[in-house]
Parts: C-alpha cells; structure tokens; sequence
C-alpha cells in the first residue's frame, strides 16, 4: 500500500468496507466507511497532488452515498444522520475544487 497515491488507497479500503459487507459484518463496514469520511476531511489537499480533482470527487460522492444508503438500510442512525451524510455527498459536488491536486 505504501507506493499508492492516497486515493488508491482509499479506493482499496472501500472496497474492503464492501468485502465486509458482503460478508454480513455490517457494522464494520459501516465503520470503516466513517473512517475513510473522517481521513477524507482532514486530508490535505497537498495529499491529492497529481491525482485529477475529479477522481477524488467522485470517491468522495461515491463514499458519502454508499454511507448513507448503508446506514439507512442497516437502521443503524437516525434520519437526520442520514441526511447529514447524503448532504455532505452533495456538498462535494457543489464544492469541486475542495481537493485539487494540480
């Protein structure tokens, strides 16, 4: 994992949330997901350098849907949490130079 650019390695993380899932340990890959949010936020943009905006925006959208559409399946949070994601997942798209590497 060490030569990946940080996407790739946050790309190998989800899939490995999605891994879990398919292996009904829910709550683990709700978790891992969270972490991969929180690492997201307080990535700096000097971590996405040479890696093009617009594949980290579409992981960031990706990863905030798929939160969301798991948390809302699984019950695990409230509505408002939900929503809360899924607006963040909306926030990026508004906000696409949030992460610019170039």
């Amino acid at each position: 994992h060490t030569n990946l650019n940080p996407l790739h390695r946050m790309l190998l993380m989800l899939e490995e949330a999605h891994l879990l899932w398919d292996s009904a340990e829910e709550q683990r890959a709700i978790s891992l997901s969270i972490k991969l949010v929180k690492n997201l936020r307080t990535a700096s943009p000097q971590e996405f350098k040479g890696v093009d905006p617009r594949d980290v925006l579409q992981y960031q959208v990706d990863l905030h849907c798929l939160l969301g559409d798991w948390l809302a399946e699984t019950l695990s949070e409230g509505a408002d949490v939900i929503s809360k994601v899924l607006e963040s997942a909306k926030d990026s798209v508004m906000l696409p130079d949030h992460h610019a590497g170039k």
